[in-house]
């Protein structure tokens, strides 16, 4: 039997007993399809080019609740009230990495972000998105996330499909400059195994998180990307005797 399905049964017989075959054979099933949605993504993606980003800078009175240009098309040759140039080109921005912006102003102001995607028929991908602080992202004028406190920025904290029409698809993002500095992440192409964790996680809650901790260091990822990790399966295992141990002497087991 793989020892990691000896992780599950073990962990569920203290957490939830119910869902224990449940739980492991879901957790092998994704398994079996990671190379599938890998392949799936690649192909998706393939079709699909990712304009530069642009960005308004901080601006001045906003609040989250405004939507100063989520219901109109962004016009990149906009003017701000003093005449200056609203969007400015943002080569920094790279993606899959943290992008940081720094300034001058101390305040909390929103800040927009923008991209064009194009696509050469109907398609759906997959990408992810974090932000510092708050969040809020539309997708050809239609609102597609709104996440107001984010409590420090998290890579891959949200993953989001995005139905993509035939052409030129729009992206707007808003952020917000806290105290002169703003944080942004964004993948075109997260990690398969990531997709597959957050239909595992929505599923089964409890287990998953119990999971999480485990792998708070790797992240759960791992566990499906690096097949042969014996260390990894010894550690999740060791775990689960040691809450077991803890039960039977009469310990709290926590969710």
């Amino acid at each position: 039997m793989n020892r990691y399905i000896c992780y599950c049964i073990l962990a569920l017989v203290v957490i939830n007993p119910v869902n224990a075959a449940s739980f492991s054979e879901k957790m092998v099933e994704s398994r079996e399809q990671l190379g599938e949605l890998t392949a799936e993504q690649q192909q998706r993606l393939s079709i699909v080019i990712f304009g530069p980003w642009y960005s308004t800078g901080p601006i001045e009175g906003g609040k989250f609740t405004d939507t100063t240009f989520a219901e109109q098309p962004v016009d990149l040759k906009a003017l701000r009230a003093d005449g200056k140039a609203m969007w400015h080109r943002q080569e920094g921005i790279e993606d899959g990495k943290i992008y940081t912006a720094r300034f001058k102003s101390r305040k909390v102001e929103p800040i927009y972000l923008y991209r064009q995607i194009r696509t050469e028929r109907g398609n759906r991908i997959t990408v992810s998105l974090a932000a510092k602080n708050s969040l809020e992202v539309w997708l050809n004028g239609e609102n597609i996330l709104t996440s107001i406190k984010e409590s420090g920025l998290k890579k891959d904290r949200h993953l989001v499909e995005l139905e993509l029409e035939s052409g030129t698809n729009e992206l707007l993002v808003r952020i917000f400059n806290w105290r002169g500095r703003s944080d942004f992440y964004f993948s075109g192409s997260p990690n398969p195994a990531l997709v597959l964790w957050e239909k595992i996680k929505k599923d089964f809650p409890i287990e998953a998180g119990w999971l999480e901790k485990d792998l708070a260091e790797q992240g759960p990822e791992a566990w499906f990307t690096d097949r042969d990790n014996a260390e990894l399966e010894n550690k999740m295992i060791t775990s689960v005797l040691s809450t077991i141990g803890r039960a039977g002497k009469g310990g709290a087991v926590q969710d």
